[in-house]
């Protein structure tokens, strides 16, 4: 299942192997429930065998989180350590200041401008 639909199938698709189980199994389908199959994927509740496992198998792969989070960003992710010129005192809190009006583009050279002043007061205890 993980194979052909990844870690988080639909609620259909879990539904749809729950029931597959009982169809190929007739023995395992459960008499005192409603469709038979609540035991391996009870779709009201997301509970069952089917789930549990799922959590399970994303549980004990944790190379393949850690991969998926380096690729979009997170804390392993390298800064651009480019910063150039470096405003400092008034002229840097004035461009802050500035950055509530300005374009994108203006707030980009600020924000290169004014990051070691930033980074001082974020890390000032």
């Amino acid at each position: 299942m993980t194979e052909i639909h990844g870690r988080f199938p639909t609620r259909k698709q879990r539904e749809t192997y729950a029931l597959g189980i009982v169809s190929l199994f007739p023995s395992l389908r459960d008499p005192f429930s409603t469709k038979g199959y609540e035991h391996f994927y009870d779709p009201e509740k997301g509970t069952g065998y089917i789930s549990w496992r799922l959590k399970t198998l994303s549980r004990k792969n944790p190379k393949r989180a850690r991969l998926e989070m380096s690729e979009s960003g997170g804390p392993s992710r390298r800064r651009m350590t480019d910063i150039g010129q470096q405003l400092e005192g008034d002229a840097c809190r004035e461009a802050i200041s500035f950055l509530v009006h300005a374009d994108e583009a203006e707030v980009m050279q600020k924000m290169k401008q004014t990051f070691k002043h930033r980074q001082e007061l974020i890390h000032n205890p």
